[in-house]
């Protein structure tokens, strides 16, 4: 028995159709999207050749710039090299650890390089806890009324312990000659205060230190006793002493000093 078929498939047998497959104006805009397509694709890779190109012209200007010792993001270049300071000059710019003004000019005690500085983190007969130690190498200036600048002294391996950072005043007590000025590198201690003596001389209007001479010796500090003061009476550098330690003294025991200013040998005597 034949069965029935439609008229296409003995059209068939005849082999493939070269119909086309889309509609002419579906066509067109295939192929337009496709050129659309193949523009931007191209335009792409044409813009990311440009960044690789201008990326690796920015790295090698800073490469060249750092081997040149530059800073390319540094508005300046940096400066160059300054001279090594003078001696002078660094005293100069060094920490004021203590000063003295007087009629002929100034005193300065000023460190050489960086202090050791620390809390006494505990009381003492030195200070309380809270109090600072400053340690260090210190050149003792005389800076003059007409602006010149010599040292006369050195204080070595010395340390200075007080309330805070401040510069310590030091203790101007004018004579008939001169005005000695007293350094007391602790500001209190449980038997006596030590201290270096300075003159600045009226006449000439020089600087020196002076040495206290007692008897046959001859020593670079003397002391006072703590919570007194120093004091000039009769043309005199009154100095109370201590005694026994915690300086209490005997129903006898002196305890005054008087010395005696010596411009010549720059030095207080003992009377």
């Amino acid at each position: 028995m034949n069965e029935h078929k439609p008229g296409w498939y003995e059209r068939a047998k005849n082999g493939p159709f070269d119909a086309e497959l889309l509609l002419p104006d579906l066509k067109r805009r295939v192929h337009k999207r496709l050129k659309e397509g193949e523009g931007r694709s191209t335009r792409t890779l044409k813009r990311r050749r440009n960044w690789t190109a201008a990326i690796a012209g920015v790295l090698l200007i800073i490469a060249i710039l750092w081997m040149g010792g530059g800073d390319p993001f540094s508005p300046k270049s940096k400066p160059e090299t300054v001279p090594l300071a003078t001696e002078a000059a660094n005293r100069q710019a060094g920490t004021v650890r203590a000063q003295g003004t007087g009629p002929e000019g100034k005193l300065l005690v000023v460190a050489e390089g960086s202090e050791a500085v620390q809390r006494l983190g505990a009381p003492s007969c030195f200070g309380i806890e809270t109090d600072l130690s400053f340690s260090g190498r210190y050149h003792v200036i005389h800076a003059a009324a007409d602006g010149s600048e010599t040292e006369i002294g050195v204080l070595e391996d010395r340390t200075f312990i007080q309330p805070n950072s401040e510069p310590v005043e030091m203790i101007r007590l004018p004579l008939q000659d001169a005005d000695v000025f007293l350094l007391a590198p602790q500001y209190r201690d449980c038997h006596a205060i030590e201290i270096y003596a300075f003159a600045m001389d009226r006449g000439t209007g020089e600087a020196f230190p002076l040495s206290f001479k007692e008897g046959v010796g001859s020593f670079v500090t003397s002391y006072y006793k703590p919570l007194s003061q120093p004091m000039v009476r009769m043309n005199r550098l009154v100095l109370e002493s201590t005694e026994g330690p915690g300086g209490e003294g005997s129903p006898d025991f002196d305890g005054e000093r008087e010395y005696r200013l010596d411009l010549r040998e720059r030095a207080l005597i003992l009377e």
